[in-house]
């Protein structure tokens, strides 16, 4: 995709467009650019773990954990919608948690490599930043499985990815697991 110049484009707009994403529950791009023909963006250093991590070794969170790990994540895509951008990879290794320096909870969306900026004028023709598949399978909405782009991606997307980290992390597996995409596909389909 590197030598794709509409990809590199549109990789340049989405890293933008995430960058202008300021809020307490994501992690700021603070630069991104092209160099030597490679498209990249960097994200500040967010310390904590991965809910992924934490879920593997801890197992499920206590039910009020999980709903504050889900409310910060909301205030995240909300902000996320604010400046018309989809995350469209939301997961639980793309959640990390720490704290404050007040020891109360932070949670943090991380990585919006894949993200998909909604704003008028971008070009309709460009849905995706490849022709496949975008995101993580076992947390995509149902959307997302369609390679065509029959149905329009937007934060819908988002929110129901979050239903399924909701259920990740109170149950410390996915909804829909799943041994291939189209396996995953026809369980979510079912």
């Amino acid at each position: 995709l590197a030598e794709n110049e509409t990809a590199r484009a549109r990789f340049l707009r989405e890293a933008r467009a995430a960058a202008k994403i300021q809020h307490p529950n994501v992690a700021r791009v603070i630069h991104y650019g092209d160099q030597d023909g490679e498209c990249f963006y960097a994200m500040e250093l967010v310390e904590g773990e991965t809910l992924e991590d934490r879920i593997r070794r801890d197992g499920p969170l206590p039910v009020g954990v999980a709903l504050e790990v889900t409310m910060q994540v909301a205030r995240a895509l909300l902000a996320a919608e604010k400046c018309s951008v989809v995350h469209r990879d939301l997961k639980p290794s793309n959640i990390m948690i720490g704290t404050y320096e007040s020891g109360r909870m932070l949670v943090r969306v991380i990585d919006y490599g894949v993200a998909k900026v909604l704003a008028p004028g971008t070009d309709s023709g460009v849905e995706q930043t490849q022709a496949e598949f975008i995101g993580t399978p076992a947390f995509a909405s149902p959307e997302q499985f369609n390679a065509a782009g029959h149905q329009k991606i937007d934060a819908r997307s988002d929110i129901y990815s979050l239903g399924t980290v909701l259920w990740y992390l109170l149950t410390g597996r996915a909804p829909f697991p799943g041994g291939s995409f189209g396996e995953i596909r026809a369980r979510q389909s079912d």
